[in-house]
């Protein structure tokens, strides 16, 4: 994938389909931004992470 190692791609993807950071709602709540949104895109990223990851995981050892 794009001359990567296999190892390094694979840790790559899993770094990407992280959830989003909770530091999002604190930067927004810091600078006047959308409060609701992001604590909502945390909120729903967190827990979709749950089940994404641990079929990107299985993808990926599939893969390696």
């Amino acid at each position: 994938l794009f001359g990567f190692p296999k190892e390094m791609a694979a840790s790559l993807i899993l770094s990407a389909a992280a959830p989003t950071a909770v530091n999002t709602a604190l930067l927004a709540h810091e600078f006047g931004g959308d409060l609701s949104f992001s604590t909502s895109a945390v909120y729903y990223s967190t827990l979709a992470s749950m089940f994404t990851t641990t079929l990107l995981v299985y993808i990926l050892k599939l893969w390696l």
